[in-house]
């Protein structure tokens, strides 16, 4: 079964190596098989017999001497015994020879195909091996890669959502300080449409009427709306704070508490100005209040 993932390829990889047999081992095997080793006791028993048959021939010549020594054996008729003894040693050490000489060719004909089998089977051994290491290399870099592109990704992902957070608070706050902008002209529209003549006879009416007690209630309940957001009655406390410094009803005024308005109005839209009076007075003398 093929390795899906480089730990599989690396097990089957070290597997493979561990199994392997050294170039010594494989040429022996290949040897074995060829049956060089029974070729090689041959060609020892051979050299042997050779060597011992080599030994008898060199031993005739003085055992005739020594057999003939002392009679009348001529000499001519000595050797003629000597090559007598000698010629069926003679001939079986030329057929040894003949036999050792075929061994030997036929021992490094298989020596010579067992060096050839064993190197075709380290070849094959290598090209197995060369196969795991590089579907090894090829699955663990691909597993780095895609382990480099998970890294990549989760790194924008994570810019993205920083991204798409920056990008909603920069959007909440833009829709707070549209949200402030149109409260403000929405209030500035209110003010925009306060009945001020309305509310400047209001409050000259109450202050007109002299009665203290009435005075202090009604500038407590308006003071009271204009913190709730009342546009007109905060106007109506603009009224009040400018009679209370700079009309003839100063006095009725003194004993009231501070109202404190919540906003500070701009303008009050009035347009009879006298050179030489404050922005108060230019207002009083607008509402007939000297």
């Amino acid at each position: 079964m093929q390795p899906t993932n480089s730990q599989q390829a690396l097990k089957e990889l070290q597997t493979y190596q561990g199994g392997r047999k050294s170039s010594r081992d494989v040429l022996t095997e290949a040897e074995t098989r060829l049956g060089v080793p029974t070729q090689q006791q041959r060609l020892t028993g051979l050299r042997s017999a050779l060597g011992n048959t080599e030994n008898l021939i060199r031993s005739v010549e003085p055992g005739v001497a020594g057999r003939t020594g002392g009679s009348y054996v001529t000499e001519a008729q000595r050797n003629r015994l000597v090559g007598i003894e000698r010629a069926p040693l003679d001939e079986a050490f030329r057929e040894q020879s003949r036999g050792l000489e075929g061994a030997t060719a036929d021992l490094g004909e298989m020596n010579r195909q067992a060096l050839t089998e064993a190197q075709l089977r380290i070849t094959d051994d290598d090209r197995r091996e060369n196969e795991l290491q590089k579907l090894y290399d090829t699955l663990y870099g691909r597993e780095q890669a895609d382990k480099v592109f998970a890294e990549n990704q989760r790194q924008f992902n994570e810019q993205q959502r920083a991204a798409s957070a920056q990008n909603n608070w920069l959007k909440s706050e833009m829709e707070k300080a549209q949200a402030e902008e149109k409260a403000k002209a929405d209030a500035e529209s209110t003010y925009a449409s306060v009945d001020k003549d309305r509310a400047t006879t209001a409050i000259k009416s109450l202050l007109n009427t002299g009665n203290q007690g009435l005075i202090n209630r009604t500038i407590a309940a308006i003071s009271d709306s204009a913190k709730r957001g009342n546009m007109y009655d905060k106007f109506k406390l603009e009224l009040i704070d400018m009679y209370r410094t700079n009309s003839s009803f100063g006095n009725l005024l003194r004993n009231v508490s501070p109202t404190s308005s919540p906003t500070k109005l701009p303008g009050l839209g009035m347009s009879t100005t006298s050179p030489g009076m404050t922005a108060n007075q230019n207002l009083l003398a607008a509402m007939g209040i000297r």
